[in-house]
């Protein structure tokens, strides 16, 4: 029961997070286009990759070892 509780609780963080990194990506771009230059304002749309994909992963990763923490069986082995 107290799985079935945490789930919601979970489901909203994982949102949440997502959120945020799309709002943080989002603000960087808006950022980057105001950049004079065309040179420069490649290498931070590069960076801006780098540190979309990392963001992403990272929410992904978090995300996956939740749901394994929250339904892994009593016992502590895994199936």
């Amino acid at each position: 029961m107290k799985r079935i509780l945490l789930t919601i609780p979970s489901a909203l963080f994982a949102i949440g997070m997502y959120l945020a990194i799309l709002f943080a990506l989002v603000r960087a771009t808006l950022y980057i286009r105001q950049i004079p230059g065309g040179v420069l304002q490649m290498l931070a749309g590069c960076c801006e990759l780098a540190l979309g994909s990392a963001l992403l992963l990272t929410g992904t990763f978090l995300t996956t070892r939740l749901a394994v923490w929250l339904f892994q069986p009593s016992s502590g082995a895994l199936l």
